[in-house]
């Protein structure tokens, strides 16, 4: 695998673990695009970063994912690496039969 000029996506991006590879892959001369929850975090991130661009959007909800896939596949076809980083808490019991956790993660 090559390890420069990839197109690359990050979910949770905008912080912690997310924003170092990204900081990383876009120093090593990747284009870089970041998703994040919050458009503050991610406009932050964002001026941490050369050559990235951000999507904002969670993608614990439906709509969100099917919008940034869309925006995905019509502005940037030429993505070779994902990077699955997105993350969430629930503080609910799994056995909850009102908790949606599961369908969410």
């Amino acid at each position: 695998m090559k390890t420069t000029g990839n197109t690359v996506f990050i979910s949770g991006g905008s912080a912690g673990i997310g924003l170092a590879i990204a900081k990383k892959l876009s120093a090593e001369g990747n284009r870089v695009i970041i998703n994040g929850r919050s458009a503050e975090r991610l406009q932050k991130a964002l001026s941490e970063l050369k050559n990235a661009v951000g999507i904002q959007g969670d993608l614990s909800l439906e709509a969100d994912r099917v919008r940034i896939a869309h925006a995905l596949a019509d502005q940037y076809p030429d993505i070779n690496i994902v990077v699955n980083n997105a993350g969430a808490a629930f503080l609910n019991n799994l056995g909850d039969s009102a908790n949606n956790a599961v369908e969410k993660a």
